[in-house]
């Protein structure tokens, strides 16, 4: 899946149309291939909004919303100044809006969330969580059709990498916009 392109296009967005300059990155777990593609594409980001890479910046997400509400309450105890969180997991970023609601922050007005993978709960949670949605189904079947082409013998199966697509909510402060249909933009209501 295309995390390192969906993870700059977020950042992107988050600069160009609301304004944010500190923009948290929730690492997934060490050594995992999507978490890594993921960080990449955030400071790929960073770099094409003109903004500097702060490792002050970065802290652990884990896939999980348990850690990701622990380090942003690190965060804010330590009075780090951000804006916006990309969190590399939709788990994660609901720890992160738990975490800033806790502190009384207004997520998508005060900091902007988004997240990663577009999980079922994502539209319904509190506020809606925008996030980068995956095609999980799609790659699961795509998988085993190369695997099947790999046992089969089949020479040069190569590769394939799947897009993601930016799903705008009320948690990145894009208010008014419903999801888009997998692959089509978002529209005003």
């Amino acid at each position: 899946v295309e995390g390192r392109r969906g993870s700059a296009e977020a950042v992107s967005h988050l600069a160009r149309v609301h304004g944010r300059r500190r923009i948290v990155c929730l690492t997934g777990p060490a050594a995992n291939h999507d978490a890594e593609a993921r960080l990449r594409g955030y400071r790929d980001g960073l770099e094409a909004e003109g903004l500097a890479f702060d490792p002050g910046l970065l802290a652990p997400g884990d896939f999980s919303a348990a850690r990701a509400a622990s380090s942003v309450r690190g965060l804010l105890a330590r009075g780090t100044a951000f804006d916006a969180v990309l969190a590399c997991d939709d788990e994660a970023a609901a720890g992160v809006c738990a975490a800033l609601a806790e502190g009384g922050i207004e997520v998508g007005a005060e900091v902007s969330v988004i997240g990663f993978d577009d999980q079922a709960f994502a539209a319904r949670a509190a506020p809606p969580l925008a996030t980068l949605r995956t095609p999980i189904e799609q790659a699961g079947a795509e998988a085993t059709r190369l695997l099947i082409a790999r046992i089969e013998g089949v020479p040069d199966i190569g590769s394939l990498v799947l897009p993601t697509v930016f799903v705008p909510r009320r948690s990145c402060g894009c208010a008014g916009l419903e999801a888009p249909p997998a692959g089509g933009p978002g529209r005003p209501r």
